[in-house]
């Protein structure tokens, strides 16, 4: 695969479930197109995460960590409705409407 203004611009993605103490429990390499993932209706990232979650049958209860990448709110939601706990940094341009302190309120000398 190729990733524009990456230092090392040809590689593999490979998907991983694992736990917080490192163990891998599902993986699988990405292929494109040719990928398969269930229809979640949600977009790439999320459909990643429940495809795994589904894959290596996780039982309800169990808390997810995602990252910026596949984080969304409606990937959150999902998994609530689903019974897994979850959390992860979210990309500002997947905020939408939500009122948030502006980030210059955090800067250093404004606290």
């Amino acid at each position: 695969m190729f990733i524009k203004g990456k230092p090392v611009r040809f590689g593999y993605k490979v998907w991983s479930l694992a736990s917080s103490s490192g163990y891998m429990y599902h993986m699988e390499p990405y292929c494109g197109s040719h990928t398969l993932l269930p229809e979640t209706g949600l977009g790439l990232g999320p459909s990643v995460i429940i495809g795994l979650a589904e894959q290596a049958q996780v039982p309800q209860g169990c808390k997810f960590f995602h990252d910026n990448l596949f984080n969304t709110l409606s990937l959150m939601d999902e998994m609530t409705k689903r019974g897994y706990g979850s959390s992860g940094t979210m990309r500002q341009n997947r905020l939408f409407d939500v009122p948030f302190t502006p980030l210059n309120a955090f800067m250093k000398g404004n606290l």
